[in-house]
């Protein structure tokens, strides 16, 4: 467990790399990759105290059901929040606290099950690549905006 006071991206960097994790830091973020190459993100809310975990799936211009996309992955998968991004992306967060200290391995797992999730909805939501740009020049990698904080 990392006390309260100690908890920054440092150690969390220091934790996932030893958990397996390619992690690179950018700004006031960790970014790490799932296990098919989507970017994500870890970022601290030292206000609050919480730790978000953040990325952006990018739409395909041609795919028009957008809010029933969102609507269904709300519905459709635990854990994480979706939400329409200047319509043309779809951004999925969670968030987790550490006041009073964060557990390592739940954090290990959440961010292990995050990078699933991400996949997963990638996956199981357009086995046919026609919902999300992703890899192609239609849109920017997820890497490429920070994420949204928690607000």
């Amino acid at each position: 467990m990392i006390p309260e006071n100690e908890v920054n991206l440092s150690t969390l960097a220091t934790h996932l790399e030893n958990s397996g994790w390619d992690v690179s830091f950018k700004d006031n973020f960790l970014f790490l990759r799932s296990e098919q190459g989507l970017a994500f993100s870890v970022s601290l809310e030292d206000d609050r105290k919480f730790v978000g975990l953040c990325t952006y799936l990018p739409l395909r211009r041609s795919f028009e059901d957008r809010l029933e996309l969102v609507n269904t992955l709300n519905a459709k998968i635990f854990m994480a929040s979706f939400a329409l991004v200047d319509e043309d992306k779809v951004r999925i967060v969670y968030y987790m606290s550490y006041s009073r200290g964060l557990i390592l391995p739940q954090f290990a797992r959440i961010v292990r099950r995050f990078a699933g999730l991400i996949d997963r909805a990638r996956c199981d939501y357009d086995p046919d690549g026609l919902v999300f740009a992703i890899g192609d020049d239609e849109s920017e990698a997820a890497e490429s905006e920070a994420p949204v904080l928690l607000q």
